[in-house]
């Protein structure tokens, strides 16, 4: 079993994220802006709790959502999160998700967050490619995917419902291969 993964970036901590990080979890994840294209809407802090709770211990468990906190180097409060689904069906593929903090929002962030997930999953993980799940009205979910070097490799109409509605999903993708060059 592979241990718990904690990054270091220039200006960032990536570090599993615990149920004393719920609190802030539900501060972002709880704003309209911030669930508007994300199926999981948390309506208090207990829903937090019991979405960590649900979330794997040690990375690389097969059909499980791993969650990676997100914070500032200089600055103790949770950012945002990552999400990285360990797809059981599709050898070495793995799904990211991002989420950040309006109040850091536009800083590259996020760009800094999931580029070093994406070189420990490919490097250190072996895995041959990431993708992105993103509703097409999402247009910093797009952006951010593109300057990462993903793809849009599908287009799926009415995929997946949120509050109701039927959603469209694009889905972006990178392969080590085009990782490395």
């Amino acid at each position: 079993m592979v241990k718990a993964i904690t990054l270091q970036t220039p200006r960032l901590t990536l570090r599993r994220l615990t149920i004393d990080d719920a609190p802030a979890l539900f501060r972002y994840r709880s704003l309209p802006d911030v669930f508007r294209y994300q199926t999981w809407r948390p309506t208090d802090i207990a829903d937090s709790v019991r979405f960590l709770e649900a979330t794997a211990e040690a990375p690389d468990t097969p059909d499980t959502w791993y969650q990676l906190g997100i914070f500032i180097a200089d600055q103790p409060e949770l950012a945002g999160d990552i999400g990285i689904h360990f797809l059981q069906s599709y050898e070495g593929e793995i799904e990211l998700g991002c989420t950040l903090s309006p109040v850091y929002q536009g800083c590259g962030y996020a760009t800094e967050a999931v580029a070093a997930v994406i070189g420990y999953l490919f490097k250190e993980l072996g895995k041959r490619r990431v993708i992105f799940s993103i509703d097409p009205r999402n247009t910093p979910s797009r952006k951010l995917a593109e300057r990462l070097g993903l793809k849009q490799v599908g287009y799926i109409e009415k995929s997946y419902l949120i509050a109701g509605e039927w959603c469209d999903d694009m889905i972006y993708a990178l392969d080590v291969t085009d990782w490395m060059a």
